[in-house]
């Protein structure tokens, strides 16, 4: 049985004692007073998490993918991250991966009894073709929950790269990975109740860790989402922008050029600054080299 006063976030919190007796005002002043502390928490953090985007860098940079494991809200956290990074940032489905405990139906419904597996993450692992070359990621608020653990473990078994995302002190996930990340967020405005402060904290520095991979992959120009995927009207009106903006051409060559090239920001780009072919804007667009550093190189 676990001793759960040795787990930080299921402590009592002492500013929420009598949140049941508040006003609607003052509940919600409370909770958003905790949310405030979220982010001077992760900040006691930053060379950890520093740490994981170089590795994870590395590893999407040598054709490895960056796999998160977790249970319940740590669980949906990294499905989420890893299913919007293809629309952000133009790369392939299957870099980036969520892996949770009772798979997809998980999502929706509360299965929270095959957190407790210590066999489950290792087949669903092995159903994704867990390899050598990626990175695994173990999500829990508690960092003692058997899945992600054990999916760590045998990660690393394997001989992946491994990381860990906690939000309470000492815990057991950290002895078994080569990054830690330990983001002390406190007792819940619930007790217990890991989707409030924790959640957030997870998300944050999920956000921070993919976004930081892409910005370091080539996949933007300042802070311009130059590959993401125009599949719908807001995006394509949000890619001609991005064009307007690095290029500051004429509003008609712009939209010459993204008729051209179906919307592709990249090669509109490089054909809108360059004197060069279709053929090789689209050349320059398939590179895994930067905009900005190609437009350097060929002025």
């Amino acid at each position: 049985m676990i001793n759960v006063k040795t787990i930080t976030t299921e402590g009592i919190n002492k500013e929420t004692v009598d949140i049941d007796e508040l006003k609607t005002i003052d509940i919600v002043k409370k909770i958003n007073e905790q949310d405030k502390l979220v982010p001077y928490a992760i900040e006691q953090s930053i060379a950890q998490i520093a740490a994981v985007v170089d590795k994870a860098t590395e590893v999407y940079k040598s054709g490895g993918r960056i796999i998160y494991i977790g249970s319940g809200t740590s669980g949906r956290l990294g499905v989420l991250d890893a299913s919007e990074i293809k629309p952000t940032y133009g790369i392939e489905n299957g870099i980036f991966v969520g892996v949770m405990s009772g798979g997809e139906k998980a999502l929706t419904l509360s299965i929270e009894d095959v957190e407790d597996s210590k066999d489950l993450p290792v087949i669903d692992l092995k159903k994704i073709k867990l390899n050598k070359k990626d990175m695994v990621i173990g999500i829990t608020s508690s960092g003692r929950t058997p899945y992600p653990i054990h999916g760590v473990k045998y990660a690393k078994e394997l001989g992946c790269s491994t990381a860990s995302i906690a939000t309470s002190k000492n815990s057991e996930i950290n002895n078994y990975v080569d990054l830690p990340i330990e983001v002390i967020t406190g007792p819940e405005v619930i007790s217990g109740s890991t989707r409030m402060k924790s959640g957030s904290a997870e998300k944050m520095i999920l956000n921070i860790i993919s976004s930081s991979v892409m910005i370091k992959s080539g996949k933007t120009y300042g802070n311009l989402m130059t590959n993401l995927d125009p599949s719908n009207e807001k995006l394509k009106a949000r890619a001609k922008e991005i064009v307007t903006l690095i290029t500051n051409k004429d509003e008609d060559i712009i939209d010459k050029n993204l008729k051209t090239f179906n919307h592709n920001i990249r090669a509109t780009v490089f054909k809108t600054m360059l004197d060069i072919t279709d053929k090789q804007a689209i050349e320059f667009s398939n590179s895994d080299r930067s905009i900005r550093e190609i437009l350097n190189s060929e002025k």
